[in-house]
């Protein structure tokens, strides 16, 4: 029997390290997850950095998706290189 699955949308600043430290990482639901993995780059999203209390705007520049599927793990993750709009 398959877990319900969830859905994790994980973006790197382009301009910053690609580390843990300056990761922004959101559960999200399907149709969110579907949206970011439909293949259309340069869309624009709000994303609030950790301690920052404003959201920020960021295009889209690179998205790549996983799966992990166990006994105990049903999670599709979207990766998604974000450049920061000035």
């Amino acid at each position: 029997m398959l877990i319900d699955p969830m859905y994790h949308s994980i973006y790197y600043d382009v301009d910053l390290p690609k580390d843990c430290t300056h990761a922004m990482s959101l559960r999200i639901d399907r149709n969110k997850y579907l949206n970011l993995s439909d293949g259309i780059m340069e869309k624009e999203i709000e994303l609030t950095r950790k301690g920052e209390k404003k959201p920020e705007h960021y295009k889209i520049i690179q998205v790549s998706t996983f799966h992990i599927q166990n006994s105990v793990d049903n999670t599709f993750f979207v990766v998604c290189d974000v450049k920061k709009i000035k």
